[in-house]
């Protein structure tokens, strides 16, 4: 066995790292992994999200090529709410709008109570309420892997009540909770933050967080200062007050698909009140429920 260096990506830029080449049975094989010709005269950076993987093996004095092209596509659904399975749509204070203001389930959609969805609703089973299509073909649902994105995170609050802190790159671990805020706190229930923190000086503020727990927060922001997060939990996110909170999507060291994630769980999502109009993709893996008629 033995090190060589290569090309390895990192959030859309090469940097050459080593990389190993086995030895096995008299041969060996390598790969390299390098910029496609993109048009922007850099190798060392990635803007249009395909590179060139090539292997080469030798044995016996044979050497053989492999070339593949590797593209990493940005998912961008044509539905503003998107499901695997069924769906539900209540109330007239409820508005699904924009040129993506559709909704499309799997599984079946039920509208109650007059909301306006402006696209129209679409399910594969059935579909009721006003402009809803039944019968409609599946459309790809994504699955999200909350881990995918710890690495992008500022704040990694652990299972264990410690959390990571990553400035510019470089990480401290095991604070506690109160060495960043006190308003957050663990127990046997997951995270918190407590009711009324001041945006900014008591939690931090336009920032990624990374919960390896679940996550429950009361009412926190206000109309004029609302909280700026990217939030990604493993577990579940649940907000049993106001949320006056809106996507972080100003990180110019994140590329447009991860500043583009608001709030990513592995289990469910539930928003008593969502007071803030925000743009940003929210997912998750089981039960999602939002109320207080968001936009």
């Amino acid at each position: 066995m033995a090190l060589m260096t290569n090309w390895t990506i990192a959030t859309g830029h090469l940097a050459r790292l080593p990389i190993l080449v086995w030895v096995a049975g008299g041969g060996t094989y390598s790969v390299v992994i390098k910029d496609n010709a993109d048009g922007d005269a850099d190798t060392s950076a990635d803007v249009d999200k395909n590179v060139v993987l090539t292997s080469t093996g030798t044995i016996n004095g044979v050497t053989a090529t492999v070339e593949a092209y590797i593209y990493r596509p940005q998912f961008k659904s044509k539905f503003a709410l998107l499901s695997e399975g069924d769906i539900d749509i209540n109330g007239n204070s409820t508005t699904i709008a924009g040129s993506n203001g559709a909704v499309h389930s799997n599984g079946d959609v039920t509208q109650t109570g007059g909301p306006t969805v402006e696209e129209g609703a679409s399910a594969t089973g059935s579909c009721g309420g006003s402009d809803c299509s039944s019968g409609a073909s599946e459309e790809f649902v994504p699955v999200i892997e909350p881990s995918d994105y710890e690495q992008y995170a500022d704040y990694i609050f652990n299972d264990d009540g410690t959390i990571d802190q990553n400035v510019s790159g470089t990480i401290t671990t095991g604070l506690e909770g109160n060495a960043i805020s006190p308003k957050f706190s663990h127990n046997a229930q997951g995270w918190s933050v407590g009711n009324s923190a001041t945006i900014g000086t008591d939690v931090p503020n336009q920032a990624f967080f990374y919960f390896k727990d679940d996550f429950k927060a009361a009412s926190i922001g206000s109309a004029g200062t609302p909280w700026e997060i990217t939030l990604v939990v493993e577990k579940s996110i649940a907000w049993t007050g106001s949320a006056d909170i809106t996507n972080w999507n100003a990180d110019s060291d994140h590329t447009p698909d991860i500043q583009n994630l608001f709030l990513v769980a592995g289990n469910d999502i539930k928003i008593s009140g969502l007071n803030q109009d925000t743009q940003g993709l929210i997912a998750c893996k089981d039960q999602f429920n939002i109320q207080g008629g968001p936009t």
